[in-house]
């Protein structure tokens, strides 16, 4: 009798263990710091960028769940002109757009 109530308690203690583990596991995915989530590459491509659809594609990136964006300009026809006064315009819109406006995003 000795041994089958030490194996249920032992059974018993693993079992509640083991549970609140899986319970941690899922709060933390659930509130997964920004730091820890995807940053994809963001193609500029060979196009003229504009704030309004930047500002759209921020949003939606957040809202999927990315931690950031790394930003790749590139092309002869990419507007505005790299490393103009207009384009840190345009990168300074994103990065405004992206930045947590409270401290519990991560």
């Amino acid at each position: 009798m000795k041994k089958f109530l030490f194996l249920f308690l032992l059974l018993f203690c693993g079992a509640s263990a083991v549970s609140g583990q899986w319970q941690e596991i899922r709060r933390n995915l659930e509130t997964t710091p920004v730091h820890f989530c995807p940053n994809p590459l963001w193609f500029w491509n060979d196009t003229k960028v504009e704030k309004d659809e930047l500002v759209k594609q921020v949003r939606l990136s957040k809202d999927a769940g990315y931690g950031g964006l790394s930003i790749l300009p590139f092309g002869k026809n990419f507007k505005p002109e790299y490393l103009s006064e207009d384009y840190f315009d345009v990168y300074r819109t994103c990065v405004e757009e992206a930045t947590p406006t409270d401290n519990s995003s991560g």
